[in-house]
């Protein structure tokens, strides 16, 4: 008699976690491939303080668990490896609107999308300069709403990671996208 086994799914995928929703029957899952990731597609690139190399991907996550949603998905390299990034950019607490990372070398990154009319991202940290960076257009991805990213080194020189108070720690950092008139602008799922 064949049994059958009922049990929460997680599955890790391109670096980030991605959890199952409820519980699956293990014959659902057990020989297809439920999480899919397209090829990624190379945004920009620079080097970072010490002279390593970084590009940000990105991508299309399919989760089938999801009812087959489409998830645009980004990813921060140092040469074949990701340092940072993921994918499911939306306000539940799994997720995040955008990401904080380390970057290669001493760096720390900040990364995200943003709607389609935030032309700016506004950056705080506490005891720092606020600083204004400007987005870029994502390129049209299947399933994935037209939109805009930012990515930046907010610690080039390693001294707020040195400091020790919490460079990794996101909520820390107040990222605010704003329009071209400089007003904020709500947050799209991406």
């Amino acid at each position: 008699m064949k049994r059958k086994v009922i049990a929460p799914v997680a599955a890790v995928v391109a670096g980030a976690c991605v959890a199952g929703g409820g519980l699956v029957k293990y014959d659902d899952w057990r020989n297809e491939h439920k999480i899919t990731v397209g090829n990624p597609v190379t945004l920009t690139g620079g080097t970072a303080a010490g002279g390593q190399s970084w590009t940000l991907q990105a991508g299309v996550e399919r989760n089938r668990f999801l009812r087959h949603q489409e998830r645009l998905c980004l990813s921060l390299m140092a040469g074949r490896r990701q340092t940072g990034g993921g994918c499911e950019y939306d306000a539940r607490p799994s997720g995040s609107f955008w990401d904080f990372s380390q970057g290669p070398g001493s760096s720390f990154f900040l990364l995200g999308p943003v709607p389609a009319n935030a032309t700016s991202v506004r950056i705080v940290y506490p005891h720092r300069v606020d600083r204004t960076v400007t987005t870029r257009p994502l390129p049209a991805l299947h399933g994935v709403p037209t939109g805009r990213y930012f990515v930046i080194d907010a610690d080039p020189t390693g001294s707020i990671a040195a400091d020790g108070d919490g460079a990794g720690r996101g909520d820390w950092w107040t990222v605010t996208p704003l329009d071209s008139s400089g007003h904020a602008v709500p947050f799209t799922v991406f």
